[in-house]
């Protein structure tokens, strides 16, 4: 009797043990996997986006240090020639030059961003506005029996008398300035999971703003340029252009854990934006008021962009992981396809333009710094 007894109890405590095992396998596996839109089953993945204690939902703030360097085609405004009163229809041999261009230096931008990380299955939505500014000025001299061939305008502005046919072929020296404005909005809904124990990837996508103001300025003096008795005349020559544009992008963001605390990461994105330009170019010969030119256009055109980013973050949990805060450095290159669309003007026997239909880059460091609460 008691020999059953004890049989029954040992029955009724190892039986009662795998029922708690096999509830508690259950509730494992189905935190592994998941039923998908097609009513199949599959592998989840872990998320990677931090997790507070409090809640697997919060805020999130970014704010980075841009020191950027722009360049861009199509801002060429001076050549230098060893000929003294060259024409470019007849020139004489040897010839020799070379070409001068607007150069950058090194400039601040900003970037901030605000996120939530919705306790919906890991997504986050983040926004992000940028805005970088930057200007300078380049100068041409001739040497001794040298001359500055212009790079800009119409080569007729000189016309001091109707039926005068006086091409404006040199210049003594030759004067640029550029200014640079540059706004960017981007809204992105991604999801940050783990590929591997120590790779994580975020796929993410949504729409992105950017709005150019670009002005250049160009002066020529001496050379042809007709003084009059009255002292030493100019050419002045404006071209401005504003861009508004917006369009989707996507990208794919991945960081790989070298250590606890520190991780490297490379990130890259791609986009199409449906732009709105409008242009202006204006030049005069200070000389004459009459000798003025003004061309103006508004027009559509559709720009693709890319960029990609590459680092080193430094990341950590604080106040018993009620915070957790991420330092990074890296460096960011943005490439905007045919962005300059200043107008080109060809004058070999008539007044024609054309547009320059150049690129722009923008490439430097991104000092990064991110904290959830």
């Amino acid at each position: 009797m008691r020999v059953f007894f004890f049989s029954l109890c040992c029955a009724a405590v190892f039986g009662a043990s795998i029922d708690d095992r096999v509830t508690q396998l259950e509730q494992q596996l189905s935190t592994i996997y998941v039923e998908n839109p097609i009513g199949t089953n599959g592998v989840t993945t872990a998320e990677a986006s931090p997790q507070l204690v409090d809640d697997c939902y919060h805020w999130f703030f970014t704010i980075d240090a841009l020191f950027f360097r722009m360049a861009m085609g199509g801002t060429e405004f001076a050549a230098s020639s060893n000929q003294l009163g060259f024409r470019a229809e007849m020139p004489t041999f040897p010839l020799k030059g070379s070409e001068k261009a607007m150069s950058f230096q090194w400039d601040w931008g900003l970037r901030v961003g605000l996120g939530y990380q919705f306790e919906y299955d890991g997504w986050d939505l983040c926004a992000e506005f940028t805005y970088f500014d930057t200007n300078n000025s380049a100068s041409l001299s001739a040497g001794r029996n040298n001359a500055i061939i212009p790079q800009k305008g119409y080569s007729r502005i000189l016309f001091v008398t109707p039926g005068f046919d006086f091409d404006f072929s040199h210049a003594a020296s030759a004067k640029s300035s550029l200014d640079f404005d540059f706004l960017r909005l981007d809204v992105g809904l991604g999801r940050n999971f783990y590929l591997s124990r120590r790779l994580s990837v975020r796929p993410h996508f949504g729409p992105t703003a950017a709005w150019f103001d670009v002005e250049q300025k160009v002066t020529y003096s001496g050379g042809e340029i007709p003084d009059g008795g009255l002292g030493v005349n100019s050419i002045h020559i404006r071209d401005e252009m504003e861009l508004d544009c917006v369009g989707p992008r996507v990208g794919f963001d991945t960081d790989w854990s070298i250590g606890k605390e520190f991780s490297v990461f490379a990130n890259a994105a791609l986009g199409i934006l449906y732009g709105y330009y409008d242009i202006e170019h204006f030049e005069k010969f200070s000389a004459n008021h009459d000798n003025r030119l003004k061309i103006t256009t508004s027009m559509h055109r559709f720009l693709p962009m890319g960029e990609i980013q590459a680092g080193l973050a430094w990341a950590r949990y604080w106040a018993d992981c009620n915070y957790h805060t991420v330092v990074s450095v890296g460096f960011e290159a943005q490439h905007w396809w045919r962005v300059n669309q200043f107008f080109n003007i060809n004058d070999a026997s008539t007044l024609k333009w054309q547009h320059y239909s150049e690129d722009l880059m923008l490439y430097g460091i991104d000092l990064r710094f991110r904290i959830d609460f």
